[in-house]
C-alpha cells in the first residue's frame, strides 16, 4: 500500500471514530441492587434539535406514567423541548417517585412532553459522567415500573440522538477500549512507520 493511500485510511478512520464519538447516546440502567433499587446512567446527548426552554431544580426521580426519568444529584438543571418519539410509559402510576439518594451530574428525558434534561451550561454532545439514583427498600415492581428496554429518539442526520433505558438490567463491566488519543497515536506510528519504509524501499 503506498504511502497516500495509508494517509487516507488513517483520515478515514479518525473521521468514523470522531463521528462515534460526536454520535455517541445517553444509556441508563435501572435494576435491583438487594434491597434498593439503583440507577445509572451515562453518555452525551445532542441538544441541536431542541430548544432551551429554561432552568429548573430537581431532585432525581421517576414516573412510570407519563415517562420520565431524572439521574444525578439534587440541583439546577436546564430544559429543552422539542419532537421526542418513544414508549409514552415505562409502566404504570402517575405519580413521581423521588430518589433517596443522587450522584453525579442531572440528566434525564420526559419523552410524552418532549423534554430533556441536562445540567446547567451543559455543552451539547459533550460527554456526561455517571450519574446514580437511589430508591431504598424498593422493588421495581414497587416502583411501578415495567422490566425491559425503552428507547427516545430525536433530530435527524447529523442531530439524531437517543436516550436509552433498561429497566430490570444492571450494566456490565465495559470492555476497555482505545480512547481517541491512543487512536491518534496507533495511526500516527503506522503512518510513521510506512513512510519510513518508502525511504528505505527508495534507497534500495
Amino acid at each position: 500500500m503506498s504511502s497516500g493511500r495509508m494517509v487516507r485510511g488513517l483520515l478515514a478512520a479518525t473521521a468514523l471514530v470522531v463521528c462515534g464519538y460526536a454520535q455517541a447516546a445517553y444509556t441508563a440502567y435501572i435494576y435491583q441492587s438487594g434491597p434498593n433499587v439503583t440507577a445509572t446512567g451515562s453518555g452525551s446527548i445532542n441538544l441541536a434539535a431542541m430548544a432551551y426552554e429554561g432552568d429548573d431544580m430537581v431532585p432525581p426521580g421517576v414516573q412510570p406514567d407519563p415517562d420520565i426519568i431524572l439521574l444525578g444529584a439534587e440541583g439546577n438543571i436546564s430544559v429543552y423541548s422539542g419532537t421526542v418519539n418513544g414508549p409514552g410509559s415505562i409502566g404504570s402510576g402517575g405519580s413521581a417517585i423521588f430518589a433517596d439518594a443522587g450522584t453525579g451530574p442531572l440528566a434525564g428525558i420526559q419523552g410524552t412532553y418532549g423534554l430533556i434534561a441536562v445540567p446547567l451550561s451543559y455543552a451539547s454532545g459533550a460527554p456526561l459522567g455517571a450519574s446514580t439514583a437511589t430508591w431504598n427498600g424498593a422493588t421495581i415492581a414497587g416502583l411501578g415500573l415495567v422490566p425491559g428496554t425503552y428507547t427516545w429518539t430525536w433530530g435527524s442526520g447529523s442531530t439524531a440522538d437517543s436516550f436509552t433505558l433498561r429497566i430490570g438490567v444492571a450494566p456490565s463491566t465495559p470492555t476497555a477500549v482505545p480512547v481517541l488519543s491512543e487512536l491518534a497515536l496507533i495511526g500516527l506510528a503506522a503512518l510513521l512507520s510506512t513512510v519510513g519504509m518508502s525511504k528505505v524501499r527508495r534507497r534500495g
